[in-house]
């Protein structure tokens, strides 16, 4: 199988999105509401420098309260099953719950787990129903697509189905082009979460409206914060200006009004 690129976006917590509740079974309930710091957070499990990890900070929270171990995995969403490696895995060394109905609960941290809006059952084990907020997976059926007239620059990567990636030198700064070809509009654009036909092209379940290239663009790019393009051994740390910044519409073009059918094309500065 072909390496998906992650594009791992900015997500701000302030004090009005910084908490999380779970219940402990140890064997009685025992029930903490969680308080990360607030500032600028990305949802991926490593250690960055200058980037700090969403679920790290989860991990560190509860451990440092209980001393249970936490482990996440990349998998298939319960709910949007076909999208492969969009939804998460978590496991913990006690009987948990994350009580996401608790009105305490942030939103963003829930979405950030894909999880719903209703309580997790009680174990050591939990897959999330939907794909994961904070990235956005490019998807795993896309048409190959060839460009002939960049023959004369320098292609980096393996040469995936649906996208081509260039890097040039310009000025100081070194550039990136991504290209993402045939992607289902469910997957660039917002309002179709509970379209059944549009989901099942995006291969995403009914209520699931986490994995937009939208967001990437209104958390990330239009913002000039840092973003992580991540593969499954590599990073990269883009930053968009120009067009890109001004308005969503520069990187996406209409393939197919009728289909509602989208490429994702857009160039971005690489930050050493």
């Amino acid at each position: 199988m072909k390496t998906r690129d992650r594009w791992i976006y900015p997500i701000e917590l302030t004090s009005d999105n910084n908490q999380f509740v779970v219940t402990k079974y140890d064997p009685s309930a025992t029930n903490v509401t969680f308080t990360l710091d607030e500032g600028i957070y990305y949802n991926y499990d490593g250690n960055i420098p200058g980037f700090p990890s969403l679920l790290q900070a989860i991990r560190d929270a509860i451990f440092d309260e209980w001393g249970t171990e936490t482990t996440y995995y990349n998998s298939v969403p319960l709910t949007s099953y076909k999208f492969e490696g969009g939804g998460v895995k978590i496991e913990t060394t006690d009987d948990v719950v994350f009580n996401t109905s608790n009105p305490d609960f942030s939103d963003v941290i829930r979405r950030c787990l894909g999880m719903p809006e209703t309580d997790t059952e009680q174990g050591q084990s939990y897959l999330s129903p939907f794909t994961v907020w904070g990235e956005w997976l490019e998807p795993c059926h896309g048409i190959s697509t060839h460009y002939d007239n960049f023959t004369k620059l320098q292609f980096t990567g393996p040469g995936h189905s649906n996208r081509t990636r260039l890097v040039q030198r310009w000025a100081s700064y070194a550039w990136r082009r991504y290209s993402y070809k045939w992607c289902p509009i469910a997957l660039v654009n917002s309002g179709f979460e509970d379209k059944a036909d549009y989901q099942d092209v995006a291969k995403l379940g009914l209520g699931d409206n986490n994995n937009m290239w939208l967001d990437v663009w209104e958390y990330g790019l239009s913002t000039g914060i840092p973003i992580l393009v991540m593969t499954e051994n590599s990073y990269l740390v883009v930053v968009a200006d120009g067009e890109i910044m001004d308005d969503f519409e520069n990187s996406i073009t209409e393939r197919s009004e009728l289909a509602r059918i989208y490429d994702i094309d857009l160039l971005v500065r690489v930050r050493g």
